[in-house]
């Protein structure tokens, strides 16, 4: 591990028909405000304008761009290729359709500086469309509460992985274990889904670098978007889950008690969270039953109160109705008689008049 306080970090971008895309992670790469960053991009025999796109970054950023160009290895393979140049003592691998925030390097750099112990360092991130519309954030805190998420998190990962394939990761460690290929994973790859072209060849990075001990840092900040549209690689549930058997079926022979018993450990964290949700949720359905209680008989008691008015209301209107009758009885008792030149009347005056 290196005792530099600003280490070179070599960027690794496997590229593959991402003419649409790989700009802007190559822009995002450029961007990034650590200073010490260069950048390998490889393409892997791509049949659209990726090639080219990926010479005009090197003609343009000579000192800090390599481009590489071979026949299609896949996608370990690749990324194997681009850390074979790189002068990084720290890898980030990118891949060709998502981007890195600006302060994604000095951020995981500046963490793992301040605890060495961590060889890889992680983030969670935000999820864009193929515009690049922010769609969400996938933030690990949210959906595996109460789980590890820093240090031997094999357990962790046993259950299902925690750690995206962008993060940084410590190349001297990353060599050590053997990177994101080996035979017995091309061998398993071949006899159990036909080819060896793996969709998770970071969760098998993973699992080796846990399992030979090393630990992880986490970070609890979004610092890259990843790029979800409908041919992603990762809407193939079906496919990812055979890698994954894969995955786990080259490991385990080498690895089966430290992979048996992290697995067990991890289901038990899993169903402990579970657990503890479940009981956490009817302890909230009893208070909300609890407080319902209270509205309902609330509500009752206002419904009698208001039921009272009503009836009170009611007595008014029929004692005022009484007391409006009586009233007319009394105005017609003293009314006085009808008045002299009252129409149907003849006055005295006019009388006399009339017999003179």
């Amino acid at each position: 591990m290196s005792s530099n306080p600003t280490p070179l970090v070599s960027i690794i971008v496997p590229c593959y028909n991402t003419a649409r895309y790989v700009g802007e992670a190559l822009d995002s790469a450029l961007a990034q405000t650590y200073s010490q960053c260069e950048i390998v991009a490889i393409d892997d025999g791509s049949t659209d304008e990726s090639a080219a796109i990926l010479d005009r970054y090197a003609a343009q950023h000579p000192t800090r761009f390599t481009a590489i160009h071979q026949a299609n290895q896949g996608l370990g393979r690749t990324r194997m290729n681009g850390i074979a140049v790189a002068r990084g003592d720290f890898i980030v691998s990118l891949d060709a359709d998502d981007r890195l925030h600006p302060d994604a390097v000095a951020t995981w750099i500046a963490y793992q500086q301040a605890h060495p112990e961590f060889s890889v360092v992680y983030s969670f991130w935000q999820r864009i469309d193929a515009d690049g519309t922010l769609t969400g954030v996938h933030d690990y805190r949210l959906y595996r509460p109460g789980e590890p998420l820093e240090g031997h998190i094999l357990p962790t990962m046993l259950v299902s992985s925690v750690v995206a394939a962008t993060s940084l990761i410590d190349k001297a460690a990353l060599l050590a274990v053997g990177g994101y290929t080996s035979e017995a994973l091309t061998r398993i790859a071949i006899q159990q889904i036909g080819n060896d072209r793996l969709r998770i060849e970071d969760y098998f990075l993973y699992l080796r670098l846990l399992l030979a001990g090393y630990a992880f840092g986490f970070v609890p900040q979004a610092l890259f978007d990843y790029r979800d549209t409908p041919d992603s690689m990762s809407k193939n549930h079906k496919a990812m889950h055979m890698d994954q058997k894969v995955v786990l079926s080259a490991l385990i022979d080498e690895h089966r008690e430290a992979m048996m018993e992290g697995w067990f450990i991890g289901h038990q964290q899993r169903e402990a969270h579970l657990g503890a949700t479940w009981q956490a949720n009817q302890d909230a359905i009893r208070v909300l039953n609890e407080r319902v209680a209270q509205l309902e008989a609330a509500l009752i008691v206002k419904e009698n109160e208001l039921n009272a008015l009503r009836l009170e209301n009611t007595n008014y209107q029929t004692e005022f109705t009484e007391l409006a009758q009586q009233l007319r009885a009394m105005l017609a008792m003293v009314s006085p008689p009808p008045r002299a030149d009252a129409p149907g009347t003849i006055s005295r005056k006019r009388s006399r008049k009339a017999t003179l």
